[in-house]
């Protein structure tokens, strides 16, 4: 079974995640208008950058999800499978490795309670997902992707009792002030809808 075929079969069908509006092909896709279209600028970029490299949509290796592409109610089902633990595809156990925080060598279990007199760093690392803790010490289990015109970031509250997923085409491909506003400010909006759902 090709990798294609066990992700429909095993990840997207259990999920309930329609097909003809996902894949990892934009021909997968049955109405491509549905979707956002990351290159959707790129000729405006390459006119105002003209010596930057020209990289085919299809091998940008740091595209959200490894090019798999769906609606944001489908992705919105990832973090529900998630805060289910597991349910219907992983065990519980999954869920735990997923989320314990890889520090250094050593791996510890999350634990709001330990606190050991000690300032967390601002990230923590887990399998695939990683711990954010902000400025006001609430922490977010959370994930990011980007690429040229497409950025997401999905993050669950550690109350494991509300999700949010922001999905956008700012820009954080190049090393500037405009991409550090770009993600400040869906790092902002999203923290706001937690401030308002909480």
């Amino acid at each position: 079974m090709s990798y294609e075929e066990y992700t429909k079969e095993k990840i997207l069908k259990p999920l309930n995640i329609d097909l003809t509006q996902s894949g990892f092909r934009l021909a997968d896709v049955k109405n491509r208008d549905d979707l956002v279209y990351p290159g959707r600028t790129v000729r405006f970029v390459y006119m105002i950058y003209p010596s930057l490299l020209h990289i085919s949509f299809f091998i940008f290796p740091t595209y959200p999800a490894g090019l798999l592409r769906m609606l944001a109610h489908d992705l919105s089902k990832f973090l529900r499978m998630l805060m289910n633990n597991g349910y219907p595809l992983l065990h519980s156990f999954s869920i735990i490795e997923i989320k314990k925080v890889v520090d250094d060598e050593n791996i510890c279990q999350y634990n709001p309670a330990n606190t050991n007199n000690s300032f967390p760093p601002s990230i923590q690392f887990g399998l695939v997902w990683n711990w954010r803790i902000m400025d006001d010490s609430r922490r977010f289990i959370c994930q990011r992707g980007t690429n040229l015109d497409s950025t997401h970031l999905m993050m669950i509250n550690d109350k494991n009792t509300i999700e949010v997923i922001i999905l956008s085409n700012g820009n954080r491909t190049l090393e500037n002030q405009f991409s550090t506003k770009v993600y400040n400010t869906l790092a902002n909006i999203q923290l706001m809808l937690f401030d308002c759902l909480e």
